[in-house]
């Protein structure tokens, strides 16, 4: 089982742990956390077992959520 943890780059505060990925996607959007302004940027920890497999920053974290929707189709 995956585990998500969206974060914003700057001040490392977690947005969002969860396993499901369109609660990630939902996230994400939220300028509250992720404001354009500011220079903002995801982070997206993967985390499987306990422990950390994948590490994703930037434009590669909406690649990968894309990624994973289309996976679950």
């Amino acid at each position: 089982m995956k585990i998500y943890m969206l974060k914003e780059y700057n001040t490392q505060r977690i947005a969002c742990v969860t396993e499901n990925i369109h609660l990630i996607r939902k996230t994400i959007c939220n300028k509250e956390y992720f404001d354009p302004e500011y220079n903002d940027y995801p982070l997206l920890l993967i985390y499987e077992n306990g422990a950390e497999i994948e590490n994703i920053e930037g434009g590669e974290v909406l690649k990968y959520i894309a990624k994973e929707i289309n996976n679950l189709d």
